[in-house]
């Protein structure tokens, strides 16, 4: 009997949580949330910050590049100028060059082949021309001292006809030709042209 009353006088009484202690979260648990929510947000700051950074080196490369691309061109349209050209007859067209900046004295003529979008500079420094018909041409170009006369017809090679010390002395555009000194009728021009026969220099 006193070994019962003793249990119960000794008897602690358990108390029960409240309701409340369910919901109670540990501190160490608020404070891994609390470093989770953290690492989360440096994480997307990061993101945005090399999403940010791929764009600006982007935009500064396409722009690099723009300055690099007009830069070339204009350089190019300076010690490149262009051409205008003007068609002579057959497959013949001449250029001359327009450069940006006027300059005095004679411009440099080319004889050129072919159409619109592809086009053969075949002969320079150009000084007279004159197309003979059947895709055939008789030209001057600047030599040392004299001019001299060419004829060429289509692709093939040209033949020298004569050297030219006066211009004012021969004839393009006459049939025969005045050379210096001698005449030759445009079809033994023609004929010359197309078999590749020159007259002695």
């Amino acid at each position: 009997m006193k070994s019962s009353e003793h249990w119960s006088k000794t008897t602690v009484p358990i108390r029960r949580p409240s309701k409340w202690n369910y919901f109670r979260v540990p501190p160490s648990a608020a404070h891994n949330a609390r470093l989770t929510v953290n690492t989360t947000s440096w994480t997307r700051y990061d993101q945005v910050m090399k999403r940010w950074l791929r764009f600006l080196l982007w935009a500064v490369a396409a722009l690099t590049g723009f300055v690099i691309i007009i830069f070339a061109a204009l350089v190019w349209l300076f010690f490149v100028p262009p051409w205008s050209y003007q068609k002579i007859g057959g497959g013949w067209s001449s250029a001359t060059e327009t450069p940006l900046i006027a300059e005095s004295g004679r411009k440099p003529k080319y004889l050129v082949r072919g159409g619109v979008f592809l086009r053969k500079t075949v002969t320079e420094d150009v000084t007279g021309f004159h197309y003979l018909g059947d895709d055939c041409i008789v030209y001057t170009v600047a030599g040392h001292g004299q001019d001299e006369m060419y004829a060429r017809c289509g692709d093939h090679d040209p033949v020298f006809l004569d050297h030219v010390p006066d211009h004012q002395k021969i004839s393009m555009v006459s049939d025969p030709l005045q050379l210096s000194g001698t005449t030759m009728d445009v079809v033994e021009v023609k004929r010359r042209a197309i078999q590749g026969i020159s007259n002695p220099r």
